[in-house]
């Protein structure tokens, strides 16, 4: 029995190694696998995966079928006899995979309609990495792409059956609670949920006998790929895969005959040629998105304003800056507004002040900076780590300006904490910048912030 577990744990070694995977990366791939077929919650880690592989542990029934899973093997290409049974400790919550987190708990037993869309993006992800490796001249071992249609031992999930009304229920109450984990969950964790939303509600398309039924899953679907695109990025810097996700959301939007929609697609689509500094690019998207909406949205006017304020601050246009952002304020107190949608949340007099801080620094006007971003701050709840990254970054760079390295070490230290929570490659810029432009490294205080910096790479 030695020699044969040694055997098997030798292959799996060779299998992993093949894949070009850490322990660390099988024990979360087992974990995602473990919930996606089974909606079991496992405990999986690299020690257990070390013991596996090093033969002082043989998996159980239950693991030797996902890693067969995972490495699209049979058990006797893993060294493991097929009928072999073995006993190991029941499955425990723990973890640190990417399904065992508040994202998909929050979902509640709505998760259950993303279950098919999630184990097949999960294939294709698998699948797409391991032709990467093929196209680099890698040759893993025994890859055995014959077997990625169907895993071995086990079947792919059904799609739920589509129940008019009800599902589509589900579907948005998906939605909305992908949308609020945004601001606080980190970006690896949330874009497979977000992406298989799009993908169940596109799936139940052909189903919907109304031309009501099919507008609201389109809107779902507009929803899903606009938060999709916003992670690709804001959170991750994938410009390519943001402008394809977006582009999604706006023809689905246009579909559903859905304005405001349809405008957040193009607003979103501007920051893609601004990181480029296109600035006439981005002006036309942000002038197509104004008209397509209707009078009484004044508060998705007085976003576009601020996103357009921000262009011209990074153009230098800085009196037309702060034009743009004196109409959001009054398009924010507009009597006009009518009820927002509830997809809208990422807008309101705390972000304008952020969106003024970052003008008037710009600007040179680092005391009317301070006192905004200061205000900007105050109202950021702590469970939007994102934000308030981003922002304590800004009033970090106005305080360091003003020769206060103290408060702007302080302030750029807390973000990194913010930063290890939830992951934001847009504050991460924020603070590499801030870095490079510190003026007193030797500052204890930045010594400090180096050490923070240095445990969050």
């Amino acid at each position: 029995m030695a020699d044969h577990s040694k055997s098997g744990g030798n292959r799996l070694r060779e299998y992993r190694r093949g894949h070009m995977m850490t322990q660390q990366e099988v024990a979360e791939r087992l974990d995602e696998l473990a919930w996606l077929l089974h909606k079991r919650r496992v405990g999986v880690n690299p020690d257990m995966v070390s013991k596996w592989e090093r033969g002082q542990k043989q998996p159980s029934a239950f693991y030797l079928k996902l890693l067969c899973t995972l490495y699209d093997a049979a058990p006797a290409d893993l060294g493991f006899a097929p009928t072999r049974r073995t006993t190991t400790a029941t499955a425990t919550v723990a973890g640190n995979s990417p399904f065992q987190v508040d994202v998909l708990d929050l979902a509640g037993p709505s998760v259950e309609m993303l279950q098919a869309s999630l184990f097949s993006l999960w294939r294709q992800d698998m699948l797409n990495r391991r032709q990467l490796l093929m196209a680099l001249g890698v040759t893993p071992v025994a890859i055995g792409l014959s077997h990625l249609e169907v895993p071995l031992g086990m079947s792919v999930p059904p799609q739920p059956v589509f129940h008019d009304d009800e599902t589509i229920t589900e579907l948005q109450t998906l939605a909305r609670r992908l949308e609020s984990a945004y601001h606080s969950a980190r970006p690896d964790k949330l874009l497979l949920p977000a992406r298989a939303l799009a993908d169940a509600a596109q799936g139940y398309l052909d189903l919907a006998g109304t031309t009501r039924l099919r507008r609201s899953l389109l809107q779902v679907v507009s929803r899903a790929q606009l938060l999709v695109g916003r992670l690709s990025f804001f959170d991750l810097h994938r410009p390519l895969d943001a402008r394809a996700h977006l582009d999604l959301a706006r023809e689905a939007a246009i579909e559903a005959q859905d304005p405001l929609l349809v405008s957040a697609a193009l607003g979103h689509m501007a920051f893609l040629p601004a990181e480029h500094r296109q600035l006439a690019a981005a002006a036309s998207y942000l002038e197509g998105a104004r008209h397509e909406i209707p009078g009484e949205a004044a508060e998705i006017v007085g976003w576009l304003d601020a996103v357009e304020s921000e262009l011209q601050t990074r153009a230098g246009a800085y009196d037309a800056a702060r034009g743009l952002l004196q109409r959001a304020r009054g398009n924010l107190a507009s009597e006009s507004n009518g009820t927002m949608p509830e997809w809208f949340d990422f807008f309101d007099e705390v972000r304008l002040a952020g969106f003024e801080g970052f003008t008037l620094r710009n600007a040179g006007d680092r005391d009317a900076a301070r006192d905004q971003l200061e205000h900007a701050l105050a109202g950021i709840s702590l469970r939007f780590p994102k934000q308030r990254s981003v922002t304590m970054l800004d009033l970090a760079s106005v305080c360091a300006e003003q020769g206060d390295i103290d408060a702007s070490c302080s302030l750029a230290t807390d973000a990194v904490v913010s930063l290890r929570e939830a992951g934001y490659a847009t504050a991460v810029d924020r603070l590499r910048e801030f870095s490079n432009a510190l003026p007193d490294t030797g500052h204890p205080a930045a010594r400090l912030l180096e050490e923070a910096i240095v445990e969050l790479s």
